[in-house]
């Protein structure tokens, strides 16, 4: 008798499960869903989007799996696999209720990442021609899922969990050829699009994640109006996401960087990182960069401290040269736009002051030059005269692809100079009228015409012009001026000398 009763309910059990996956199929098995689905995330994502192909599996929970997704016309992104998990009793009465959506395996440029994550955890739409209302989302994924800013992608893993308008994400991998990066953190509001997350790369590609960050402000910022909304509305659409960012290194620029530490901040009209901290060529860079992602072509703004930079290595690493060397201290403000290296460096502008020690200048010679003008010293200089220097100091303004300074000054173990020197960028082209003032050893070496003619408070003094390039530098001597000083200095010997002899008198 038991074993019948035990057999009447299994068999009970087997017809209920068969009428349920028969009532679920009825359901998500019929392109009836599969159109719905296509109008309600064409509305959602004010795109029109097509569904190739539609699924479902039944245990244990029921899954609408949908296939070869096309977003846009044409299309802009791909999504191969999208699956949403749902509960049978909602389903049964047509409606998604504290879904699963998993997207996977699919190349999405960053405003529709970021449409799709609004679609998803918006209120609910109308229900439309008796088709599935999707209520309520309650986990969203990524799996190997190609974010794409313009020429640059990265591939992300995503886990996070929704609670009402908050999202939180408890893991998010990107990486890239440049990039392994792993962050955490949560979207307080997805209305707002507001959050904070705290990231750490093992290495990274910094342009890479101000690509990505510029098109999500850009994107954000320039937001096609829904129909029936305001320009003005879709203009004032919000985003404020703040990532604290760390790396041991990476490269920024296409140069490498190491130790940086930064706080990234996005809104609807720029992106900022600020407090900027970071090693490169040998030194460190202390200070902030502004984006500015308004206008079709982003500004840039580049303002801070650089302290010990190695001259050497950044001339060698960006122009290939080994034409001074040194090191690099000082602060800078710079701005500029363009998309390549030569548009940025031509609409560059700004100004700064900026200190270079214990370097060389191979070529320059400036002792050898002053002398052979006027003679030959009584003594030898010593290996390098001329070349190497203690410390080059100058306040600048850069415009119109040009280095200017109007107080330059160089100090040296054998003379000193100060001038106003224009270098042209990037070929180095220089032009400086300087006066050289050779050091008291020096002068005492010289002959005695050129301390009579040129010396000025004991020390020789010559006018000189320096030409060519800061690679190869050519000097000359203005001797048209040390005439006119030495006839001056030749008046005034005589001059001293005749008075002498009257008070003597």
């Amino acid at each position: 008798m038991l074993r019948k009763v035990l057999l009447g309910i299994v068999l009970l059990m087997v017809l209920v499960a068969a009428a349920i996956v028969l009532v679920a199929r009825g359901v998500v098995g019929n392109d009836t869903l599969r159109t719905t689905l296509e109008q309600q995330l064409s509305g959602r994502l004010k795109q029109p989007v097509r569904i190739a192909r539609l699924g479902a599996s039944f245990y244990p929970r029921v899954a609408i799996d949908l296939h070869d997704i096309t977003i846009g016309e044409p299309a802009g992104a791909t999504i191969a696999e999208l699956s949403v998990t749902t509960g049978l009793r909602g389903l049964l009465s047509r409606r998604v209720e504290d879904a699963e959506v998993i997207v996977s395996n699919s190349r999405i440029p960053v405003p529709v990442a970021v449409g799709i994550a609004g679609a998803v955890t918006s209120g609910p739409p109308s229900t439309s021609g008796g088709g599935v209302t999707i209520v309520s989302v309650k986990t969203l994924a990524f799996r190997h899922v190609e974010v794409v800013a313009g020429s640059r992608s990265l591939l992300i893993d995503l886990e996070s969990s929704l609670a009402g308008d908050r999202l939180d994400i408890s893991r998010l991998a990107a990486r890239s050829e440049g990039t392994r990066l792993e962050a955490k953190g949560a979207m307080s509001s997805l209305a707002r699009r507001q959050g904070r997350f705290t990231a750490t790369a093992s290495q990274l590609n910094l342009d890479e994640m101000l690509a990505v960050a510029s098109e999500l402000s850009s994107g954000t910022s320039a937001e096609t109006p829904a129909a029936g909304s305001s320009s003005d509305a879709a203009a004032a659409s919000p985003l404020d996401v703040t990532v604290a960012l760390t790396a041991p290194g990476g490269k920024l620029g296409g140069y490498a960087f190491t130790a940086l530490t930064t706080t990234l901040h996005v809104t609807p009209s720029s992106l900022q990182l600020q407090p900027l901290r970071f090693g490169v060529f040998g030194g460190s860079y202390d200070g902030k960069i502004t984006v500015a992602t308004g206008s079709a072509t982003p500004e840039v703004a580049l303002d801070g401290t650089i302290t010990g930079l190695d001259v050497l290595t950044i001339l060698r690493d960006t122009r290939g040269t080994s034409s001074l060397s040194g090191k690099l201290s000082g602060t800078i403000g710079v701005t500029t736009h363009g998309t390549s290296a030569d548009q940025m460096l031509a609409a560059a502008r700004g100004k700064g002051r900026v200190t270079i020690v214990d370097g060389v200048i191979p070529g320059l010679e400036m002792v050898r030059t002053v002398v052979l003008a006027f003679g030959k010293p009584a003594g030898v200089a010593p290996g390098g005269s001329g070349s190497a220097f203690k410390e080059i100091d100058a306040a600048f303004s850069l415009a119109n692809r040009t280095l200017h300074s109007d107080n330059l000054t160089f100090v040296s173990r054998d003379f000193d100079m100060a001038g106003a020197p224009t270098i042209h960028l990037p070929d180095g082209g220089i032009d400086m009228h300087t006066s050289v003032r050779l050091s008291p050893e020096l002068t005492a070496q010289a002959g005695t015409d050129l301390r009579r003619y040129a010396q000025e408070d004991g020390r020789i003094v010559v006018p000189a012009v320096i030409t060519g390039t800061v690679a190869a530098p050519s000097v000359m001597v203005d001797v048209k001026s040390v005439v006119t000083r030495a006839f001056q200095n030749e008046v005034n010997r005589r001059v001293r000398g005749l008075l002498d002899r009257i008070i003597k008198k």
